[in-house]
């Protein structure tokens, strides 16, 4: 998807897109058709439903313990906006709402909120949330693909060398669309393939470049 927008001629960008959402509307269209996908989407809907309508009442639902708990992750930041709790702090937080029957108990089972930035908001305050943000546009700028970057390599090299960025900036935007619903920099997975998974694909760009240099 990403590499659609860096395709030069505006046609074939149109062509490209056009064909792509076509595509995904089949997928979703034929994904629609499985009964275990459209039970999962329907109980998705419903249980989203009636948290709305009954609040905390409907915490221990799979959407319903999410929502509850972003609501809770917004609240303590608002309580300690520009450092936040820290990560004892904010267990001890959760108890003092669930104490006042502010936040469902089950929210004390719940390790995390399921979202990177609810979950640094309240743990790192605002602070945390601008260095989580750089963590993210820091690697996407230095691999977002201009037409000046484009010609440090040879021609024939062109089409790797924008392959190595696109890829590399999809790495960060996974991460930011992946965060939405879960804590990936939480397990140390998460923080091992992001720095090894940049390393690598900058080292490769940089190869590329070395090329022309050393010609």
């Amino acid at each position: 998807m990403l590499w659609i927008l860096f395709v030069e001629e505006m046609q074939t960008r149109i062509k490209l897109g056009g064909s792509l959402m076509v595509g995904v509307v089949l997928v979703c269209w034929v994904a629609f058709q499985v009964p275990a996908v459209e039970r999962r989407v329907q109980t998705a809907f419903e249980q989203t439903q009636r948290y709305w309508e009954f609040g905390g009442e409907q915490a221990q639902t799979s959407v319903g313990a999410r929502l509850e708990h972003w609501r809770l992750s917004w609240r303590l930041g608002q309580d300690k906006p520009l450092t936040g709790w820290g990560d004892k702090g904010v267990k001890e937080g959760k108890r003092a709402y669930v104490a006042r029957g502010d936040a469902h108990p089950y929210m004390l089972e719940m390790g995390h909120s399921h979202n990177e930035f609810l979950e640094m908001w309240s743990r790192r305050g605002a602070l945390g949330v601008l260095m989580l943000l750089g963590i993210y546009a820091v690697p996407a700028f230095i691999f977002y693909p201009t037409r000046r970057r484009l010609t440090k390599v040879a021609l024939k090299d062109r089409q790797h060398y924008l392959a190595l960025r696109i890829v590399g900036l999809s790495v960060p935007v996974c991460y930011v669309v992946y965060g939405l619903t879960e804590t990936f920099f939480e397990l140390s997975i998460g923080h091992m393939f992001y720095i090894f998974s940049m390393v690598f694909f900058f080292s490769a760009m940089k190869s590329l470049e070395m090329k022309v240099k050393n010609a």
